[in-house]
């Protein structure tokens, strides 16, 4: 029986157990995100199923995790797991190679400050309580792209006197036809504090403190495209790279590639930095590898317009 090193995170007052992740959901995350735009269900199913693996955390709980709570999870795994730094070259400059520090994104999103933005609001005899939505969420209103069902994804209850009800617990005819009951007073209240939160999120830039990327902006906001393209910057489509990789290691060092597979990332990295070294010193004729191993780059594209959302 396998023995996983086990680290601690506490996100919303929540003590979360999670293991580094292996070589194997590398691969799997390769998989899902290859390709210059992965289908929104096919990649947070994958990565759901890999934080399931990976985390004390049930599915359905996983899949109630507000955007914040889940990116501050995936960012966290990401350090343990591969490193805290993200090494891109920009397309569009040449020869631009940037650093980001996970940790300062992570900071960025635990300063969001969402009792503030989540203030209830108080119309007559009616209180709102209002909720940061879910990946989930995220997926259904920009797949249906419906006003009217936006929304009732940020309403967390309604309560009218000792009466509560809680919105996120309905299925979406139910929630559309009470607030089609709700009184057009309230029905505005709720509209306009939406905007507010967008508009919030849209200004959240999580390139703002990068020197070389002032001119540019990628908004943690509502948009399931950059929640993906997020992810993409987070670890990188190098699917082919692994396979020439596992394949080198195996011939080379004999490892079975369960082996590699059941490794953790910053064990198969070093493998490969050992070999590299090995190769350098014996000049062996081991074919050179990847240099971008030990500090793996990916594309960072212009981010125009697609960082907003906007209903």
């Amino acid at each position: 029986m396998s023995v996983d090193f086990i680290n601690t995170i506490s996100i919303s007052n929540i003590n979360i157990d999670y293991k580094e992740l292996k070589v194997k959901h590398l691969k799997v995350i390769y998989k899902t995100l290859i390709g210059e735009t992965p289908e929104p269900s096919n990649v947070f199913n994958n990565f759901n199923n890999i934080l399931c693996n990976v985390t004390n955390l049930s599915k359905t709980k996983i899949l109630e995790l507000s955007i914040i709570e889940y990116f501050l999870l995936l960012f966290t795994i990401r350090c343990t797991s591969i490193g805290d730094t993200i090494f891109a070259e920009l397309t569009d400059t040449k020869n631009t190679k940037i650093e980001i520090n996970i940790n300062k994104l992570i900071t960025l999103l635990q300063d969001i400050n969402t009792v503030e933005i989540l203030a209830p609001d108080k119309v007559a005899d009616f209180t709102i309580l209002y909720r940061i939505p879910s990946i989930r969420d995220c997926i259904t209103f920009n797949t249906e792209k419906n006003l009217d069902s936006l929304y009732s994804y940020f309403v967390h209850s309604i309560i009218c006197k000792d009466v509560s009800i809680n919105f996120y617990e309905k299925d979406f005819a139910t929630k559309q036809l009470l607030l089609n009951e709700l009184p057009a007073k309230l029905t505005a209240t709720i509209i306009k504090k939406v905007y507010e939160i967008i508009e919030t999120f849209n200004k959240i830039n999580l390139l703002g403190n990068i020197t070389p990327l002032k001119s540019k902006s990628l908004s943690f906001n509502f948009n399931i495209e950059n929640l993906i393209f997020i992810i993409k910057l987070l670890f990188g489509d190098q699917l082919m790279s692994l396979y020439d990789n596992i394949l080198t290691l195996c011939k080379y060092t004999h490892f079975t590639p369960e082996y590699i597979e059941e490794s953790t990332p910053g064990e198969y990295f070093l493998y490969i930095k050992k070999l590299k070294a090995l190769n350098s010193k014996q000049d062996n004729n081991i074919p050179p590898q990847n240099e971008n191993f030990s500090e793996p780059f990916s594309d960072l594209p212009p981010i125009t317009s697609r960082s907003e959302f906007t209903p």
